[in-house]
């Protein structure tokens, strides 16, 4: 799935379109002429970028870069000035790529002495700063104690226990160890935090008078605690040079010593260190730095920078240094393509602040010493930020929905990209990092060999991210309490305190979403995590989607937050682990494969032992047995799951799917790709590591477990028991009276389907008593499948049900579509619509689906009601001139001559709808021109009528808009929405109280004709184009719709649910979606 399109436009395609491009060489070093042309190259970056500056916005620029090391004195920078634009990009391309190298360092010329027991010593020119060595290409390790061992994980000496105590022989702050050291003045230590929560990091400033170590530092943890007692070292301490591969550099003397791994020595080259960035984009809001491409690149040689490291992130757990080797602030639309950064001291890639559309694509980016990639905005344009873990303070809180600013990035993406062994200094990092932004995605990503986990999100703020098709294993290898996901959720409605949470929560139920614009979803991804969870959800996440993962060995964890919507994963050797959820929190489990029984931890801080977990968790498939399954029934977990083998295809090669035979997809269970997870470059496959396979053991006991369920069997997705005694006057029956009733009915499940709720009491089945579940099962099953006439009590009022077991599709097809006209999707996601929830939460959805690019009304509502885009209709405005709609007219039309015997009704607000588009269409027409009207004409019609297709159209959101704004934030605008909520809700009763509701199949469309910023709406950017898509019935595919979804599609699903075929010679744009 690919929710955002950011097209990189390529060079020679620009000049085949635009004919105007300016090519600039460079070459490292170099003397004599230099003009910038390809015979004379300029012998510096910074040369060919003030040559660039005459050409820029006029013609494609392109400074080629030559084979060769171009070691920097300072960061290339760029302002508004350097920028290009959409026609005329500016590039900085790797003539070959891989061969142009930038480098933050300087290659040393030095004649290197015996000085005594392997070791070496040379002069260096005075004052200058070496941070790391590099010899012949390789990164060499300052003397340091305890050594390194080839293999290990922990600070590459020790292999990780969660319980390791204090090693004295091996303790740098020993004060025997330290003893032995005449001068550790500059020197750092390094320590795990106590709690294995990353790291933390120290200046060493001398020796104290009782022998202790002064030390300097220790913030870079947003939880800070004491040193772990054996996972610390001591680096660049002279007493410590003792291995192959260590030095030191006396800089008051400026020599550097080194023991070298052979003795050529003097044949060697060797490189120091400098620089903490490479490239800097230094742009702002008003004036950003635009349309500049780095390709081909070889970035390396940039300073540590873990002692900078001190900025706390909000409540997580981390801080940051605001740097990398490229660092962005200021930018839009700017790439960085196929580009490799090999051992770059700290942050490769840093994302700072106000950045749009940055794309990192096709790199290799590998042994960093912190993180790989990071978006990190500004706190100020948080609301009521909080910088450590602690609580809130309610009373102060800023009730206005979503950030206070711009000042954060948005709309970035990394894909395609190897991120590995990020994190060799610095262990509170990620290959990827995410904090106060908005719209990031990570696709086709392939993330291992770290210290912490593959992609962290700090917060909620500001949401909408989407994580998919990644590969992430072999994560959390030296810290521990997390997942190769691990996000955090601290916003300002979380508290430490659950209980005090709950109640605020409780108060106003939109708390935990003021922070966030949109969900964040998790999705077409393999996980993998031996010291954690594989999916790490901790304190506060909130409005996740979960789906189609492949989880080989953690699980998934759900710590306290709200709307989480868990569906379709499969958890190898493991499964679900709810920690401390809050009461009601709306959590979604369904349709999942699990190993393992439910593993919850302090469930009954946040709710009562035995309350409902979430708001539905069912569905699911257990490969173990009956007790796991029904552990936690008395939560209502479970009841309609099942125990039994899944059948998968060829788990040992890596293929998870299931067989056509599976018990799994009858749940509802569905087969997902995993065949495209992973980097897609043919370069980047082929260096590409992947997870070890974990062993799988599948055998199913399927044994009963009356102890726990008594009489309760599963049929049709619900749950069945006999009542006996004085339960059954609950039913307004006489005691003694046969029966058999619903337990539990999910609304997911076929019972619910065929008209069953939880509480009904069957009476009677074809006439005769239902003595039993037994009996029922036998009646059902001897019926040969045919029609059954049940006689039941609801609410203590009789009630009959008929159900045509032989053929369910023998109801009548019918369509409902509901359009509400300027409804952001966002925004209806932060709008408390529980209709609309409910419709999408039990039917096929996608909420990043696209309208006509002219997102204004005419072309919008017409694109949707004739299945074609303005360029056949020829409607590209309200006032619909000159359009061609006999060609391309209202679907109504096609009903009428296809099966004119069909009853089609239009209640519109809109006039436009009512007065042109389908005029003599409809076999009842009305155009009202409110919305309370609309809807009180539509429920009277769906309760008295004979109706096959009915088309609404509400229109105040459209107009709150354009008052108030549309946007999430518009406290007004999500009002209006709410209101048109309430009044689906009517409508959506009025059809379901329809005297032939059983005998009908309806298929409930609910969507929008455009989004909007701002307060207007028209033009093609995705806050207009933007729509979102919900389809409710028997014969929907329940869950997000895969692939495109536009509004073209809403008359040509409406059309097949009615049995119209489609001719070809209609030439329509749509598509069949989100229906079987």
């Amino acid at each position: 799935m690919m929710r955002r399109n950011y097209i990189i436009t390529f060079l020679l395609v620009l000049i085949a379109l635009n004919g105007a491009a300016k090519d600039i060489y460079v070459s490292p070093g170099g003397e004599g002429r230099a003009n910038g042309s390809k015979r004379y190259p300029f012998h510096s970056i910074e040369d060919a970028r003030e040559r660039a500056r005459d050409f820029v916005g006029k013609e494609i620029v392109t400074i080629y870069l030559n084979d060769g090391v171009y070691y920097l004195e300072k960061p290339i920078t760029f302002t508004w000035e350097d920028g290009g634009s959409a026609q005329y990009p500016v590039y900085y391309q790797a003539v070959n790529e891989g061969k142009a190298i930038i480098s933050g360092g300087e290659r040393l010329e030095v004649e290197w002495t015996d000085f005594k027991d392997g070791i070496y010593w040379c002069d260096v020119p005075e004052g200058i700063v070496i941070d790391q060595l590099f010899i012949n290409d390789r990164k060499e390790e300052m003397a340091r104690f305890p050594n390194s061992i080839p293999g290990r994980n922990v600070f590459d000496r020790w292999t990780l226990s969660h319980t390791a105590g204090p090693d004295p022989a091996y303790d740098p702050l020993s004060k025997e160890r330290i003893a032995r050291w005449n001068n550790p003045e500059g020197a750092y230590l390094h320590a795990m935090h106590r709690a294995l929560w990353g790291g933390m990091h120290y200046r060493v400033n001398g020796k104290k008078g009782d022998g202790i170590l002064d030390l300097e530092g220790g913030w870079q943890n947003n939880r800070p605690d004491q040193m772990h007692p054996r996972y610390r070292y001591i680096e660049h301490v002279f007493e410590e040079l003792d291995a192959p591969g260590e030095w030191y550099y006396d800089q008051g003397n400026s020599k550097l010593y080194f023991f070298p791994r052979d003795t050529a020595i003097n044949d060697a080259v060797v490189e120091t260190v400098n620089l903490r960035h490479l490239f800097e984009f230094n742009g702002s809001m008003e004036k950003p730095v635009k349309q500049i491409y780095l390709q081909g690149l070889v970035l390396k040689h940039t300073a540590r920078v873990f002692m900078e490291n001190k900025e706390p992130l909000l409540r997580s757990d981390w801080t940051t240094y605001r740097g990398g080797a490229v660092t962005y602030s200021g930018a839009e639309n700017c790439s960085l393509i196929s580009c490799e950064f090999d051992q770059v001291g700290g942050n490769s890639i840093f994302v700072n602040n106000y950045n749009r559309q940055i794309t990192v694509k096709g790199c290799y980016i590998h042994e960093s010493g912190a993180n790989g990639v990071a978006f990190v905005g500004d706190p100020e344009a948080v609301r009521n930020p909080l910088f450590r873990y602690g609580p809130q303070d309610y009373e102060a809180l800023d009730l206005t929905p979503g950030p206070k600013g711009d000042n954060y990035p948005s709309n970035c993406r990394v894909m395609d990209c190897i991120i590995t062994r990020t994190g060799r200094t610095e262990k509170q990092t990620a290959p990827i990092q995410i904090s106060m932004s908005h719209r990031i995605t990570v696709s086709h990503c392939s993330i291992y060999d770290v210290p912490r986990a593959g992609i962290n999100i700090s917060e909620g703020t500001f949401g909408g991210h989407i994580i998919e098709y990644c590969d992430v294993f072999n994560t959390v290898l030296e810290t521990g309490d997390h997942g190769s996901f691990n996000s955090w959720g601290r916003d300002r409605f979380w508290d430490p305190d659950i209980q005090k949470m709950n109640e605020q929560v409780a108060n106003n139920p939109d708390l935990p979403f003021l922070d966030m614009l949109e969900p964040n979803i998790i999705c077409n991804s393999r996980w993998r995590c031996d010291h954690g969870w594989d999916v790490d959800l901790d304190d506060g996440s909130s409005q996740y989607f979960i789906y189609n993962n492949l989880m080989l060995n953690g699980g998934l964890k759900l710590r306290e937050g709200y709307q989480r919507t868990v569906s379709n994963n499969i958890m190898v050797n493991n499964g679900l682990h709810p920690h401390v959820w809050p009461s009601n929190n709306g959590d979604v489990v369904i349709y999942n494969i699990f190993f393992t029984a439910h593993q919850p931890a302090v469930m009954s801080r946040g709710m009562g032992i035995n309350e409902k977990w979430g708001k539905e968790i069912d569905f699911n498939l257990f490969t173990t047995n009956n007790r796991d399954r029904l552990l936690f029934a008395s939560n209502q977990c479970d009841l309609n799951s099942i125990v039994a083998d899944p059948r998968f295809t060829n788990p040992d090669q890596g293929d998870y799917s299931v067989e056509a035979s599976s018990p799994a997809l009858k749940l509802g269970f569905k087969n997902f790709d995993m065949s495209t997870i992973g980097v897609v470059s043919p370069h980047l496959k082929a260096i590409a590591k992947t997870p070890a396979l974990p062993e799988i053991r599948i055998q199913p006991d399927l044994t009963p477990m009356e102890a726990i369920t008594g009489e309760l069997t599963l049929w049709k997705g619900a749950r069945l028991y006999t009542p006996e005694g004085a339960e059954l006057s609950a039913f307004g029956v006489k005691l003694g009276t046969p029966g058999v009733a619903f337990a539990y009915v999910s609304n997911y499940s076929e019972a619910y389907g065929l008209g069953f709720r939880t509480g009904d009491f069957i009476r009677e089945i074809n006439g005769a008593n239902v003595e039993s579940v037994a009996g029922l099962m036998y009646v059902v099953e001897s019926s040969g499948n045919g029609a059954l006439l049940f006689t039941l009590s609801r609410n203590q009022v009789s009630k009959k049900i008929r159900i045509d077991l032989s053929d369910q599709q023998d109801k009548v097809n019918k369509v409902l579509i509901i359009g509400i006209d300027g409804v952001r999707p966002d925004a209806l996601r932060k709008a408390r619509a529980p209709n609309m929830d409910a419709l999408w939460q039990d039917g096929a959805y996608n909420f990043n689906a696209r309208t006509d690019e002219i997102s204004s009304n005419g072309p919008c509502w017409t694109a949707m009601l004739t299945g074609v885009w303005h360029l056949k209709s020829n409607v590209i405005s309200n006032d619909y001139k000159d359009p061609n709609l006999e060609e391309y007219p209202h679907f109504f039309h096609r009903i009428r001559e296809e099966k004119p015997h069909l009853k089609s009704y239009s209640i519109v607000n809109w006039e436009p709808i009512h007065k042109i588009l389908q005029v003599g269409d409809a076999t009842y027409a009305s155009s009202p021109l409110t919305d309370a009207k609309v809807t009180s004409e539509v429920v009277s019609l769906l309760k008295s009528e004979e109706i096959d297709v009915m088309f609404v159209q509400l229109d105040d959101v459209d107009h709150a808009g354009h008052a108030h704004g549309f946007s999430p934030r518009s406290a007004k605008y999500l009002k209006a929405i709410e209101k048109s909520d309430r009044q689906l809700g009517k409508m959506v009763s009025a059809l379901k109280n329809r005297k032939s509701y059983d005998q009908e199949n309806w298929l409930i469309i609910v969507t929008t004709d455009h989004g909007g910023s701002g307060k207007s709406h028209g033009k093609n950017i995705d806050e207009h184009t933007t729509v979102f898509y919900i389809a409710s019935g028997m014969n929907v595919d329940i869950g997000k719709i895969d692939g495109e979804v536009n509004v073209v599609d809403v008359a040509v699903t409406a059309l097949d649910h009615l049995g119209i075929g489609i001719k070809e010679e209609w030439n329509l744009d749509g598509r069949v979606v989100g229906i079987k």
